[in-house]
């Protein structure tokens, strides 16, 4: 075993120093990110009413546990350890990182346990068209990032969620999220089953012109990062400024990508967008522009198969990113164990 180079000594002299400065700079987090959250909702919030003093003093707990777990582990002469040790040093530091959010069965490995949850959610069995229409963006999009992993492009993306993070747009968007478009897909899902009406006809109408918007900013995204992984030098701000057929067009000419693509119907949303639609309350059906008459119910089918595109384009991308990671992590365990 090789000799220590003293960090866990270090810590343990500065361990209450070392505390009440990572408690600090916590609290100071909390309170920058409760006023964010407080413009997104668009109601004040108080610390408080995000995380309670219980909750405060179980995650400085658990940064504390961290710190310590980080410098027991890494408290060895790297360079001379046999490398299973080093093998089972890393597992175990990730077991009891990871055991401190994630309950696993006893014997598993937490590692395992994770990638097989994920890879469960990422590849579910469905039963009907609206869970076939989240599988397919999902997997479309699960594609991608795989592409972006496999040719070593991941910087230039994190670069790229990095850079977008900062803009004043994603403060925006988070906004339209909370305040416009969950209450919308909560709408429709009760408006599944039911007699349409005037007003959920309006409803809907309303509901297809937001959600295509948000869309098609998470299609302009997946532009961006198609163009990573083909090496082109691309960024959203340049590909903000090409019409939406455009791009749409140009997510299509990958065949992998196309199911993402077919969810938004342009002729739609520019027949909402510029009014210029007719609704037949006789007949109980529906004209866009450049579209064939539609009944009240395939519209709503249209516009319910929209929505479940967009949770699919807006959260499973970060699934498979997760996926992807975790599956690199064990791999690196694995040479590591070998070498």
């Amino acid at each position: 075993m090789g000799k220590t180079i003293g960090l866990l000594s270090a810590y343990r002299k500065h361990r209450r120093r070392i505390r009440k400065e990572v408690e600090s700079r916590l609290d100071n987090q909390l309170s920058r990110y409760t006023r964010k959250i407080s413009e997104i909702v668009g109601e004040p919030l108080t610390s408080k009413s995000v995380l309670t003093r219980k909750d405060i003093a179980s995650v400085h707990k658990k940064i504390d546990s961290t710190v310590t777990l980080a410098v027991s582990t890494f408290d060895v002469d790297w360079k001379n350890i046999p490398s299973k040790e080093m093998q089972r040093r890393l597992q175990d530091f990730l077991d009891k990182l990871l055991g401190q959010f994630y309950r696993v069965p006893k014997g598993e490995r937490v590692l395992t346990h994770l990638r097989n949850e994920i890879d469960e959610m990422l590849h579910p069995r469905y039963n009907n068209s609206y869970q076939a229409t989240f599988y397919e963006v999902s997997e479309a999009a699960g594609w991608l990032i795989e592409q972006l992993f496999q040719q070593d492009r991941t910087e230039e993306a994190q670069s790229l969620f990095s850079d977008f993070l900062k803009s004043q747009e994603v403060l925006s968007l988070a906004q339209i999220y909370v305040q416009s478009v969950f209450p919308t897909i909560r709408r429709l899902g009760r408006l599944e089953g039911r007699q349409l009406g005037k007003r959920e006809v309006q409803s809907l109408i309303r509901g297809y012109e937001l959600l295509a918007g948000v869309y098609e900013k998470l299609c302009r995204i997946i532009t961006v990062l198609n163009d990573i992984r083909k090496g082109k030098i691309s960024n959203y701000r340049s590909v903000n400024r090409r019409r939406l057929a455009d791009v749409l067009k140009e997510i299509r000419e990958e065949a992998k990508l196309v199911p993402i693509a077919s969810k938004l119907n342009t002729r739609i949303r520019n027949s909402i967008a510029h009014p210029s639609y007719r609704i037949y309350y006789a007949k109980r059906k529906i004209r866009f522009d450049n579209e064939p008459d539609m009944t009240w119910n395939q519209f709503r089918k249209i516009t319910t198969d929209l929505s479940l595109a967009l949770v699919a384009l807006t959260v499973m991308p970060f699934l498979h990113y997760i996926g992807d990671v975790l599956d690199q992590l064990e791999k690196a365990l694995t040479q590591t164990a070998t070498a």
